[in-house]
C-alpha cells in the first residue's frame, strides 16, 4: 500500500488529506471517508489497508479544527462549511482518479455531511457508505432544548458545554485507550457554535432522507450511544435508492471499524464495493 499526505484549499483555508493506494496497479474504484466531529483522517489507515489488498484506493481529509488542518480546535462555525468542503474535495480526487467510481463513506457527523451532499442535487458519486452515522436527532431532545442550542450558541458560539461521554467510541479497551491517547483527536468540549450546527443540521436532513438515490450500505451498531441507531434503519427505508443494504451489529458501539466486529465490518464493505465494481480498468 503507498501513503502519500497532501494538502487542497477550499474556501480559502488550508487543508491537510491523505491517500492510500493499492501498492502496484491503478485502483478499481476509490472511497473517499468522512471523519466525524472531534476525529481526524488518520484513523482510516486500517481499512484503506484492508481495500488497498483488493485494489482500492482510499482518500481522507482533516475538516477545519481537525487533525492536521488549520482553524480553531474542534469549532464548526457553519455546518454548510463541511458540505462545502467535501465537494471541493470530491471534485480534487475525481480530477485525480478520472474514470474510475467515486464511494463516500461517511462516520457519525460525516455522515450527515454525506448525506447532505447527496441531497444537494448536484453530487457525482456512486454510492455512499453510512457508518454509524448522525442522521437523526435523539428522542430526548426537545423542542425548549433545541432553542436553548439555537439561542446560547448563536450568542455565545465557542462556548465549551459539554465532552463525548467517555468509553463509548469502543468496547475493546485497547482501541478506546488509542482514542483516548491520539493526540490530534479533538478531546476538548464541543462549543454551543458546534452543538447548534450539528442538532439544526440532524434536524433538517432527517426530513430529506427520501431525497438519496444512490447505491447506500448503511453500517450500525445496535449499542452505540453516541449517535441515534434509528439514523441507520431511516435512511435505509425511507431512501428511493432501490440498492440498499443494511448491517446490524448487535451490542456494538460507536466506532465499528474499531470495534470487535471490525473484521466482518471490513469484509461487509468490501464485499458491497466488490458487487459494484469492476476488477479492472
Amino acid at each position: 500500500m503507498r501513503n502519500k499526505p497532501f494538502q487542497f484549499r477550499s474556501r480559502g483555508k488550508m487543508l491537510s488529506a491523505q491517500k492510500w493506494w493499492p501498492k502496484k496497479d491503478y485502483p478499481r474504484a476509490v472511497v473517499i471517508f468522512i471523519h466525524s466531529w472531534a476525529d481526524h483522517s488518520g484513523r482510516y489507515s486500517e481499512i484503506a489497508e484492508h481495500l488497498a489488498i483488493a485494489g482500492y484506493a482510499a482518500y481522507g481529509f482533516d475538516f477545519e479544527g481537525h487533525g492536521d488542518s488549520e482553524g480553531y480546535r474542534g469549532h464548526i462555525a457553519d455546518f454548510q462549511h463541511w458540505v462545502a468542503d467535501l465537494t471541493t474535495f470530491v471534485t480534487t480526487v475525481q480530477t485525480e482518479l478520472r474514470s474510475v467510481p467515486v464511494f463516500l463513506c461517511g462516520y457519525g457527523v460525516g455522515g450527515c455531511v454525506a448525506a447532505h451532499y447527496l441531497t444537494s442535487g448536484h453530487h457525482d458519486v456512486d454510492g455512499v457508505i453510512f457508518n454509524a452515522s448522525a442522521l437523526e436527532v435523539g428522542k430526548d431532545i426537545s423542542p425548549i432544548k433545541v432553542m436553548l442550542a439555537w439561542l446560547i450558541g448563536g450568542l455565545i458560539p465557542k462556548l465549551p458545554i459539554s465532552a463525548l461521554p467517555p468509553n463509548q467510541i469502543s468496547s475493546v479497551l485497547a482501541e478506546q485507550r488509542a482514542y483516548d491517547e491520539d493526540e490530534k483527536i479533538y478531546h476538548g468540549k464541543m462549543t454551543a457554535g458546534t452543538g447548534k450546527e450539528l442538532l439544526l443540521a440532524n434536524m433538517h436532513i432527517a426530513k430529506q432522507l427520501a431525497k438519496i438515490e444512490a447505491p447506500l450500505l448503511v453500517l450500525q451498531g445496535t449499542g452505540d450511544m453516541l449517535v441515534s441507531p434509528e439514523g441507520g434503519t431511516a435512511v435505509y427505508h425511507q431512501a428511493r435508492s432501490i440498492d440498499k443494504t443494511l448491517h446490524l451489529y448487535d451490542d456494538a458501539l460507536h466506532d465499528l471499524f474499531h470495534e470487535q466486529q471490525k473484521s466482518t465490518v471490513f469484509d461487509n464493505v468490501k464485499t458491497w464495493l466488490d458487487a459494484r465494481t469492476k476488477v479492472s480498468w
